[in-house]
């Protein structure tokens, strides 16, 4: 395994772990072509994945919980590849609870298909979700 691949978790991101987690997608790639905004039909509703290779997909947060999905979705994306980029997860609170409920459910499917994902965010994963910036909800 690529020395890059020991870090699968990157928050308060800067320029350089941006660059990092593009590195780490890009070696990766061996000698599949990077496809843009791949659709992917499930359950009678459309995900755009941003890029992907045959067996890799690489998605923003809002990409997979800001529209309605259901753990059928996620299960349908954790079939089709073996390995997982979820980009710029955010700071939510409870303003934002259908996004953090699908996020959880979204790790959920993950965790149970085995998924490898790598995961990018505002926050340290702790500190995801905030009701007033200083309590874990």
């Amino acid at each position: 395994m690529p020395q890059a691949l020991s870090h699968v978790y990157y928050n308060l991101l800067t320029a350089e772990d941006t660059r990092e987690i593009d590195k780490v997608f890009r070696e990766l790639m061996s000698a599949d072509p990077v496809i843009h905004n791949q659709t992917l039909n499930t359950c009678g509703r459309t995900i755009t994945i941003s890029e992907s290779m045959s067996k890799i997909a690489k998605f923003g947060f809002n990409k997979l919980c800001s529209q309605p999905l259901s753990a059928a979705d996620y299960l349908e994306v954790m079939k089709k590849f073996g390995m997982i980029f979820m980009l710029d997860v955010p700071k939510m609170g409870l303003d934002s609870k259908d996004k953090a409920r699908r996020f959880i459910m979204f790790i959920d499917v993950c965790y149970k298909s085995h998924m490898k994902l790598f995961l990018t965010s505002e926050v340290p994963i702790h500190r995801v979700f905030l009701d007033d910036g200083s309590k874990p909800v």
